[in-house]
């Protein structure tokens, strides 16, 4: 073998060794950014079956995520409030919880219900608006909660909430400590019978719901969301949701003259808001003093009592 032909052959194993070793790199790093997606867009959000699904069962399930501990913990919900393009989080049944680690976009663990395992769930993580789950495992005397297989999941939306004819909407921006940068959305619904009734949500900036205020006996009929505001009235450092309803009854005023209603949720320690029931009958029984009419009455009314 001529020297010069050594050499060549030398430089041409060199060159393979170093494009090998480049190869190598760039499918470490491919499988690192792969294995890495950021949990937070999946949080918190609703996520229902895909509408193109068919199976009866699963259309009634949706379930919530959360981060504890580097973990990811959940909750499957059953609601018939679906079927009205609804959801209740507080009036929906818990039908299984889960906990696991992620493990290459992939989160699988044992569903389980009072501790006792029913079946098993894999999550594939595909992007921030689309979860793929598979179904497997399930118990004979659970199969009635859930059925097997695989079905895709996208998060519930504002645009998916078809109740009737919209009117005085309200949507507006704001920060909450346990919430971060949310949308506080209201408006009324109009139903075919003439029942007017208020609709109050917290989504993100994507038109994703967050959350859904409800009251116990619901909102007072005919009423809109006339002011409200966010304040942490009992020094914890979570906003509380004040609100003043104007009534929409226009027979021998304006809309919004009154009466008045106010009401105010109370924000727990896990983000729930719970209606106020005591402090709101003292708001709007007075004896001849009115307590009710602006969120500046209210507030000061809440630094007398408290």
């Amino acid at each position: 073998m001529k020297e010069g032909d050594g050499m060549k052959k030398i430089y041409l194993i060199c060159t393979c060794a170093i494009l090998i070793g480049i190869l190598i790199d760039c499918n470490f790093q491919n499988s690192k950014s792969e294995n890495n997606i950021d949990t937070s867009e999946y949080m918190k959000k609703i996520w229902i079956l895909n509408s193109t699904s068919k199976d009866e069962k699963m259309k009634n399930i949706f379930f919530i995520l959360n981060d504890a501990d580097k973990n990811i913990t959940g909750q499957f919900f059953s609601s018939n409030d679906l079927k009205n393009d609804d959801i209740v989080i507080e009036d929906s049944r818990c039908i299984g919880d889960f906990t696991g680690k992620l493990k290459d976009n992939i989160l699988q663990c044992p569903l389980k219900k009072q501790n006792d395992v029913y079946g098993t769930i894999k999550m594939r993580f595909i992007q921030k608006d689309k979860v793929e789950v598979l179904v497997s495992d399930l118990n004979k005397k659970h199969e009635t909660r859930m059925s097997t297989g695989k079905f895709e999941f996208v998060p519930y939306k504002l645009k998916d909430i078809r109740i009737g004819r919209q009117s005085n909407k309200i949507e507006k921006s704001l920060w909450l400590k346990k919430w971060g940068s949310i949308n506080f959305v209201t408006w009324v619904f109009t139903t075919s019978k003439k029942h007017s009734n208020i609709l109050m949500y917290l989504s993100d900036k994507d038109g994703n719901v967050l959350y859904k205020f409800n009251k116990k006996y619901g909102f007072p009929e005919s009423y809109f969301v006339k002011e409200f505001s966010f304040q942490d009235l009992n020094d914890d450092e979570n906003e509380e949701l004040i609100l003043i309803l104007g009534s929409m009854d226009t027979s021998n005023k304006e809309a919004g003259d009154g009466p008045y209603v106010a009401l105010i949720f109370l924000q727990l320690d896990n983000g729930v808001f719970e209606w106020m029931e005591k402090i709101d009958k003292k708001l709007n029984n007075s004896d001849g003093e009115m307590h009710n009419e602006s969120v500046k009455q209210v507030t000061e009314y809440i630094k007398l009592i408290c």
